[in-house]
């Protein structure tokens, strides 16, 4: 079919792939005019973020306990993943002795909690005194950065809370864990990740 300039603006007559590689630039892209099948999907969607400031303390027990450090997203499409940033400030004590401690990410879809992450080890999470000859407490900022790839397929519209949740290592010589003394400030970021189509 031959190319025609009909004078009015278009051209007649190209075919599909008929124009040269590298011609077509972002410029000439109308904005939101690439569809989710051809970005394959993988963009972030919607950020939400939560911050406390609020002290607490969990006291020489090997039962996770909440730290009240949580935060929910409600997906926007269907079969999502989440990015989880963030930080914990901590601190922690025992008296004249080793001390340390654990923390755990636990994502509730629909009532049902699923443990993300564990630390097996109090060395794990970035906290530990191997020093028994004084009393001496440990200060930090411990990080969040997981990808969860492993919810499956779920539905646009399902509400998805993560929380993060500690223990002592130990249950005596008043061991304990601090959330947010000293005037810290723990975070928590989720990123909804539009599916791999």
């Amino acid at each position: 079919m031959p190319i025609t300039l009909n004078g009015s603006g278009t051209i007649t007559g190209v075919s599909v792939g008929g124009l040269p590689d590298g011609i077509v630039d972002t410029d000439m892209i109308a904005a939101n005019a690439v569809t989710a099948a051809k970005s394959s999907g993988r963009k972030i969607l919607q950020v939400v973020n939560s911050i406390s400031s609020t002290p607490k303390t969990i006291s020489a027990t090997t039962t996770y306990t909440d730290t009240d450090i949580t935060d929910s997203i409600t997906t926007t499409a269907a079969n999502s993943k989440v990015l989880i940033l963030g930080s914990l400030a901590y601190d922690t004590a025992r008296d004249n002795n080793d001390c340390g401690a654990r923390i755990r990410l636990v994502r509730t879809i629909s009532s049902t909690s699923t443990m993300f992450f564990e630390s097996n080890s109090d060395r794990n999470v970035g906290f530990y005194d191997g020093d028994s000859s004084n009393h001496s407490r440990l200060y930090g900022q411990w990080p969040v950065n997981f990808h969860d790839s492993t919810i499956g397929s779920i539905a646009a519209g399902t509400t998805i809370t993560y929380k993060l949740q500690a223990r002592t290592e130990n249950t005596n010589l008043s061991e304990d864990i601090r959330i947010n003394f000293g005037n810290k400030v723990s975070t928590l970021i989720l990123l909804e990740i539009g599916a791999w189509l």
